[in-house]
């Protein structure tokens, strides 16, 4: 294995270790807001994304705007 081999790989080890606690990270502010504070998170097209992507609800087709086309098609 060559020296950018061992680099990708360890990026992608990093990331494949950070995506699920960040996604976790989400879930417990979202817990802290709704249970601790009684308050709603923010909502909003950009942090909704965000947690979709994190929470792993995002697949390619959305992540290319091919959702977004099929909403202006839709109407």
């Amino acid at each position: 294995m060559d020296f950018k081999e061992r680099i990708f790989y360890k990026v992608f080890g990093v990331v494949q270790l950070l995506v699920p606690l960040l996604g976790l990270l989400v879930f417990m502010h979202r817990l802290v807001l709704r249970e601790v504070l009684h308050m709603e998170p923010p909502r909003g097209r950009l942090r909704e994304g965000l947690e979709q992507l994190l929470m792993g609800q995002i697949f390619g087709k959305e992540l290319l705007g091919v959702r977004h086309w099929e909403e202006l098609l839709e109407g």
